[in-house]
């Protein structure tokens, strides 16, 4: 038994089917009131013959012959849409010695194939004319032309009767098709994902006299700007074009087999203009279904957890060429990952530790680099608090990284994950709670330690020295294998201004800075034994950068306890 449901959808259907057919008809009888009214036209030099023949697409193929006095002719093959065709561009025109009535094409685009040379040449062009034979010929032509257009209009608008983002994978597969130019043949095969999430991999191959090449282009329809979408034609060529998003080069090409290095422009050729037309609307149409269908694609990486997880999924083995990169990130808010990059002059391990807290969350985004692919990590204010090693050997502090991704998908998803941890660690606190001045100190004399930085020593010491007021010193023996220095700073707790406390890095080193209030020099200083000037500022030395952000919030704690 039919439901209510299948019911309206087959009369629906039926009275499409019922308004389709009649609009066709209606089309047929008004472009064969045209063909009557074209008539041969003698001017002074040349005789024009002409006709027009609705094409089974709704199409028209207007021909136009031009018959000399040394009976030369010269024949060329029109084919359009009245659908694209201006309304208000339509009218007559005097040209010296003929009338003619002009056609213009919708926003200049060049949707008109001309075809001379007895089929050997093709180009394409934005207007047409066709030849009154007086002024009253002209103007039935025009009224008649008129009354097309919106017929003709009609019957495109509800040519493609897509719905869901399968619906229009399934007929860009179908109609992506080879195309028959007179110079050159491409073979076009386009292929939708199994996961129903954007990807789309589209191969063309170009056969031409001189050599053959295959180009095959990875991407995610998601990733597509819709309004760059545009027509093209280079020579006998039409195709299609169409852009990245902020025209980030996110496209993975391979030519004959190789890969090349991403771009931004994707290019689908066309075997006519109906095809292009179609082509232009379903893609239009298919990048917003491909954003839904990638959102509803991805996992959960809301938690940190389940982002480090997927993360780590995504990132471990990848290659490009013959470069190859060995990933993984382990921690929570603090976090370390290793990208070990393989190539044919050797291996690089890097070693990158940071806190999430640390990062900026907008700035978190996917881009490449000739044939790699990365999600690029930058520091607030780009603070270079990201310590790396290289092969164990202690780099520069630095303020930002890459890690590398096989396809766009898992760089889309994995630039969320980021996102996502680090809007978790945005109130990140991992420093002990100062409860009174005398524990504050107590754990500042821990925190305040050894450093080493290659050859360089930094040997630490904290102590009080008194305790009303409270005053401490700090001692630091700076050694390498050239010389020893020790200097000693004494202050008053109160004296430095805790909103001034910094974390602060340079190269190798990173370390607190304090200031006293007011920039006083107040700060009792020696150098080996000697004293020195006084001064309103001091670093103490860390060991990385979570350390220095216990020093420094030890400090900012103890010192509000004095209040």
């Amino acid at each position: 038994m039919i439901n209510k449901k299948q019911y309206i959808s087959f009369f629906t259907l039926c009275f499409y089917l019922f308004v389709h057919t009649i609009n066709a008809q209606s089309l047929s009888s008004l472009v064969e009131t045209v063909a009557s009214s074209l008539q041969t036209v003698e001017a002074a030099k040349l005789e024009y013959s002409q006709s027009l023949k609705l094409q089974e697409n709704n199409y028209v193929n207007y021909t136009l012959n031009a018959l000399d006095a040394k009976g030369n002719t010269n024949e060329v093959v029109y084919n359009f849409s009245f659908a694209d065709v201006d309304v208000n561009t339509v009218r007559s025109l005097t040209k010296k010695d003929v009338i003619i009535v002009q056609l213009l094409i919708n926003s200049k685009q060049k949707l008109i194939k001309e075809i001379s040379n007895n089929g050997d040449k093709i180009s394409y062009t934005d207007n047409i004319a066709f030849f009154a034979k007086n002024i009253d010929n002209a103007r039935d032509l025009v009224d008649a032309i008129k009354k097309i257009i919106p017929t003709n209009e009609t019957l495109e608008k509800n040519k493609l009767a897509l719905h869901s983002y399968q619906d229009h994978v399934n007929w860009l597969e179908k109609n992506v098709q080879d195309v028959d130019n007179i110079k050159t043949q491409i073979i076009q095969k386009i292929e939708g994902s199994t996961k129903n999430d954007g990807h789309i991999k589209l191969s063309a191959t170009i056969n031409s006299k001189s050599k053959t090449k295959t180009i095959d282009a990875e991407f995610n329809l998601a990733t597509l700007n819709p309004n760059s979408l545009m027509y093209k034609i280079s020579g006998e060529e039409f195709y299609i074009q169409v852009s990245n998003r902020r025209n980030i080069k996110a496209i993975k090409v391979f030519e004959d087999g190789v890969q090349q290095s991403y771009t931004n422009i994707i290019y689908f050729y066309c075997s006519s203009i109906e095809n292009a037309k179609d082509l232009y609307k379903v893609l239009s149409e298919s990048i917003p279904l491909a954003e839904k269908a990638l959102e509803a694609s991805k996992p959960n990486i809301s938690s940190t957890t389940n982002a480090v997880s997927y993360l780590n999924k995504v990132i471990a083995n990848i290659s490009s060429n013959e470069t190859s990169y060995t990933q993984s990130i382990e921690g929570d808010c603090v976090s370390k990952i290793i990208v070990k990059e393989t190539t044919p002059k050797g291996t690089t391990d890097n070693l990158y530790t940071f806190n999430f807290s640390d990062i900026n969350t907008d700035n978190i985004d996917y881009d490449s680099s000739k044939t790699q692919l990365f999600v690029e990590i930058n520091t607030r204010k780009k603070e270079k608090f990201i310590r790396h090693l290289k092969n164990d050997e202690l780099q520069n502090y630095t303020d930002s990284f890459k890690i590398y991704f096989e396809n766009i998908e898992d760089a889309l998803t994995a630039k969320e994950a980021l996102q996502s941890i680090t809007k978790n660690c945005d109130d990140y606190n991992g420093a002990p709670h100062v409860t009174s001045v005398s524990s504050g100190l107590e754990a500042l004399k821990k925190e305040i330690t050894l450093v080493k930085i290659g050859d360089d020593n930094f040997d630490q010491t904290f102590e009080i020295v008194s305790t009303n007021p409270y005053t401490v010193k700090l001692t630091e023996v700076f050694s390498n294998l050239k010389k020893s220095v020790e200097g000693i700073f004494e202050f008053g707790l109160a004296d430095i201004n805790p909103k001034n406390i910094a974390i602060v890095t340079a190269g190798k080193a990173a370390m607190v800075e304090l200031n006293t209030n007011h920039l006083e020099k107040i700060i009792k200083t020696y150098e080996d034994g000697n004293i020195k000037s006084y001064s309103f500022k001091l670093a103490i030395q860390a060991t990385d950068i979570e350390n220095a952000r216990n020093i420094a919030a030890l400090l900012k704690q103890t010192i509000e306890q004095l209040k």
